[in-house]
C-alpha cells in the first residue's frame, strides 16, 4: 500500500497475469478489474475502454513509459480490432491509474494505463503456451445448427537469462493466434425449404439474382458467393529486450517489439449479409516500436530518466470487390446485393512517431523535486473516402436483367483521386513537481505541468467561406494556453502504512483525435455525392 501517493492506482502484478484467465491473451482484458473502467463493445475505432465516464480516446496507453497510442483515431496502438498487439508473455506489470495526479503524466482527461515489460535475469528461464478450439469443443449455435470451420489456435512462448552475468541480460517472447471463423451470408438456402428466413418465392429470386449476375454481369460461378466461407483473423507479435548494467549508476535497456495483424474477409453479417462474400475486406495492421531507457542513479539524492522511442503503424484496409455495389429489391420487401464497399475503397491510415522524455528527480529534505520534459512528433498519413466505389438500385429482377438501374449514387472527390491528407503534429510538455512529506502522516505533492500541441501543416483556404462569412480559413489553431496545476494529499491514518486516505485536484488537457484535423485537411478540394435517379430508357 503506497501511503504517500494522492493518485487512485490499481497494480496487476506478474503472478495476477500468470494466474488469472484471460480471454484472447490480451493485457488489456485485465484492466476492468477496476471498478472504474467501463469496456467499450465496439470493434472499430475510438478506444476499447473508457476511465472515469471520459470517453474512450481520452485514456492513455503507455509501454515503458512512452506512449502507445494511435493519436489519429484516439484509441491503443493497433487499434481495437486486433485480438492484441503486445505479448502477454513481455509484460511484467501495469497500472491503472484512475485519479492521477503525478505531472510525469499528461494528454489525457480519463485515466493512464501505464504498462511495464519484463526482462531477463540471472537464471535462464522459458515457457510455452499452446491453446486450440475446434468445432468439436464449441456448441450449438443460438440456432440450433451444430458450428463447423471453426478453429482457434494460439501460442505464446519466452527465453530469458543473462549474456554476461549480472551485467547483460535478455528477453525475447512471442504470441501467436490462427483464428478461421465459418460465416454464413444470405443464399438459396436461407429462403428455401426449413431454412431461417424460409420463403420459396425470394429463394427463386435469389436462385434467378444468381444467374443474372453470372450471365449478364459476368461474375463467374456467382452462386459459390453466397456460400458459407470464412474469415481469417491472424496476429503475431514479437518482443525483444536487453538489460544493460553498465556501472552502479548506469543501467540501459533497449526494447523492440513487432505486431502483423491479418483480418482476411473481414465481414460484418449485420451490414454485408445481402451481398454475399463480394462485400468481404481485408484489413491488414502493422506496428513497430522501438524504445531505450537510460536510467542513472547520480548519488542518493539525484537521479534521472531519459527515454526515446521510434514507433511506426500502418493500417491498409481495402475491399474485396471496388466495382459499385449492385443491389436489387425482390418480394416480400427484401433485398439482395453484390459487390460495392463502404468504408474500404483503398482506405489507408499510417502514423510515425519520435517520442523523447525526461525527468530529473531531487530529493532535498523532506521534499522530492521532480522536472520533467518531453516532445512528441507525429507524422500522419490518412486515405479515405466513404463510399467510394458508389451503389447502383434496381426496382426489380427484370430490370436487372435489363440493365435498367433506377438509381445510381457514389461520393466522388472533385478532381479524382481519394482524398488524402498528410500532415505532422509537434507536442511538448514542461513539468515540476514537489512532493512534500509534511509530517509521519501526511504527504503533500503539489504540480503544475504544461502542454503545447501544434499541427505543422496549414488546411487549404476556402475562399468561398472567407466571402460569405468574412472568416478566415487556412490557418491550423495551435493550443498554447494547457496549464494543469495539480495538488494531492494522502495522510496515513496511524503512520503505519495500513490505511491511507487520498485527496486531490488538477486541472487536466486530453489529446484531440488527429482525426478532425485529417478532415479538414482532406477538403482542400470539396467532396460531393452523385446522385442519378430513372433510367436512361426514361428519356
Amino acid at each position: 500500500l503506497d501511503v504517500t501517493s494522492g493518485s487512485v492506482t490499481q497494480m496487476v502484478q506478474r503472478a495476477e497475469i500468470e494466474a488469472l484467465p484471460s480471454l484472447g491473451r490480451d493485457f488489456t482484458n485485465y484492466i476492468t478489474l477496476s471498478g472504474l473502467v467501463a469496456p467499450d463493445p465496439g470493434t472499430t475505432t475510438g478506444g476499447k475502454f473508457s476511465i472515469a465516464g471520459q470517453r474512450a480516446s481520452q485514456t492513455s496507453i503507455q509501454i515503458d513509459g512512452v506512449d502507445a497510442n494511435n493519436a489519429f483515431f484516439g484509441e491503443n496502438r493497433g487499434g481495437s480490432r486486433i485480438p492484441f498487439v503486445f505479448s502477454l508473455e513481455s509484460i511484467d506489470e501495469f497500472e491503472i491509474i484512475t485519479n492521477g495526479y503525478d505531472i510525469e503524466y499528461g494528454q489525457y482527461s480519463g485515466g493512464i494505463v501505464n504498462v511495464v515489460t519484463r526482462g531477463g535475469g540471472n537464471e535462464f528461464e522459458g515457457t510455452a503456451y499452446l491453446n486450440y478450439r475446434g468445432d468439436a469443443f464449441t456448441s450449438k449455435g443460438f440456432d440450433g445448427i451444430p458450428v463447423s470451420d471453426y478453429s482457434v489456435t494460439q501460442f505464446a512462448g519466452r527465453v530469458s537469462g543473462p549474456i554476461i552475468q549480472n551485467k547483460l541480460f535478455y528477453l525475447a517472447s512471442m504470441d501467436g493466434q490462427i483464428r478461421r471463423e465459418p460465416q454464413a451470408p444470405v443464399s438459396v438456402g436461407y429462403y428455401g425449404p426449413g431454412g431461417q428466413g424460409e420463403n420459396p418465392t425470394v429463394a427463386a429470386e435469389v436462385a434467378r439474382f444468381q444467374e443474372i449476375l453470372q450471365n449478364s454481369y459476368g461474375i463467374n460461378d456467382a452462386a459459390s458467393g453466397y456460400q458459407r466461407f470464412n474469415t481469417s483473423n491472424d496476429v503475431i507479435t514479437l518482443f525483444g529486450r536487453l538489460d544493460w548494467t553498465i556501472n552502479d549508476k548506469h543501467r540501459f535497456s533497449v526494447r523492440h517489439n513487432y505486431a502483423h495483424h491479418n483480418n482476411e474477409s473481414e465481414w460484418n453479417p449485420n451490414f454485408d449479409f445481402i451481398y454475399g462474400e463480394s462485400r468481404a475486406e481485408d484489413l491488414l495492421s502493422r506496428s513497430h516500436s522501438f524504445v531505450s531507457e537510460l536510467q542513472s542513479v547520480f548519488n542518493d539524492r539525484t537521479y534521472n530518466v531519459l527515454r526515446f522511442q521510434i514507433a511506426d503503424e500502418r493500417r491498409p484496409r481495402n475491399g474485396r470487390e471496388l466495382r459499385p455495389a449492385l443491389i436489387v429489391n425482390l418480394s416480400d420487401n427484401q433485398e439482395i446485393g453484390y459487390g460495392g464497399t463502404f468504408a474500404s475503397f483503398n482506405n489507408n491510415l499510417e502514423e510515425t512517431k519520435f517520442e523523447l522524455i525526461d525527468h530529473l528527480t531531487l530529493v532535498r529534505g523532506n521534499h522530492t523535486l521532480k522536472f520533467g520534459g518531453g516532445l512528441l512528433y507525429t507524422n500522419v498519413l490518412n486515405q479515405f473516402i466513404s463510399r467510394g466505389s458508389g451503389d447502383y438500385r434496381f426496382n426489380s429482377l427484370d430490370e436487372f436483367e435489363a440493365l435498367q438501374p433506377s438509381f445510381f449514387t457514389r461520393n466522388i472527390y472533385l478532381g479524382g483521386d481519394i482524398p488524402l491528407s498528410k500532415f505532422d503534429v509537434l507536442e511538448g510538455s514542461l513539468s515540476i513537481q514537489d512532493e512534500w512529506a509534511v509530517n509521519r502522516n501526511l504527504t503533500a505533492t503539489f504540480g503544475l505541468r504544461y502542454d503545447v500541441g501544434r499541427f505543422l501543416d496549414d488546411p487549404p483556404r476556402i475562399i468561398d467561406v472567407e466571402n460569405a462569412f468574412g472568416f478566415p480559413t487556412g490557418i491550423a489553431p495551435n493550443d498554447n494556453d494547457n496549464i494543469s496545476p495539480r495538488i494531492a494529499l494522502a495522510w496515513d491514518l496511524n503512520a503505519d502504512g495500513r490505511s491511507v486516505v487520498r485527496a486531490g485536484a488538477g486541472y487536466f488537457y486530453g489529446r484531440t483525435p488527429y482525426i478532425l484535423g485529417g478532415n479538414v485537411l482532406q477538403t482542400d478540394r470539396p467532396q460531393a455525392t452523385v446522385n442519378c435517379g430513372g433510367s436512361i430508357l426514361d428519356g
